[in-house]
């Protein structure tokens, strides 16, 4: 029987280090109640050094992006409460657009959907320090941000 093969496929995963760049990550454990999806803020949690949360709101101390792992005790594009999450400190890192982003921009993220934008800050949108568009790309599609966590690192709306 012949192997057969998709057409083609995407040029990233969410959450995946794009290139072969030198990048850097931490790991933490992922506090609370609330699942993190792969390519999503990761900030300081509540819980003591080691733990971990999504990004919810503005002055918040941003760890990194999650990234993609094959690896988890459960199905889904997720880090689960209790799991150890990935963090990309330094990288290129495959993220959801919320809309359209222009190459070069600062990157920022829409705190009600979680994804990423070039959109201006607002009470809803927070700049990413160290976070900026590798590329261009489509509202609704992956693309790809550069991130360099500066210190401090700390989420800034408008």
């Amino acid at each position: 029987m012949p192997l057969t093969f998709a057409a083609s496929q995407p040029d990233y995963a969410v959450g995946q280090i794009i290139n072969m760049e030198e990048w850097n990550g931490i790991s933490r454990v992922l506090g609370g109640s609330t699942n993190i999806p792969f390519g999503r803020v990761v900030i300081a949690g509540t819980g003591g050094e080691w733990d971990c949360a999504p990004l919810t709101a503005a002055s918040q101390n941003i760890l990194g992006i999650a990234r993609l792992n094959h690896v988890l005790y459960h199905e889904g594009n997720y880090y689960a409460p209790g799991d150890t999450v990935a963090i990309v400190t330094d990288g290129v890192v495959a993220v959801e657009l919320d809309d359209d982003v222009v190459e070069g921009a600062q990157a920022r993220v829409n705190s009600a959907t979680g994804k990423w934008t070039d959109a201006a800050a607002s009470a809803t949108v927070f700049t990413i320090p160290g976070a900026q568009f590798e590329y261009a790309g489509s509202g609704g599609a992956i693309g790809v941000v550069r991130f360099k966590r500066p210190v401090p690192c700390v989420s800034a709306g408008a």
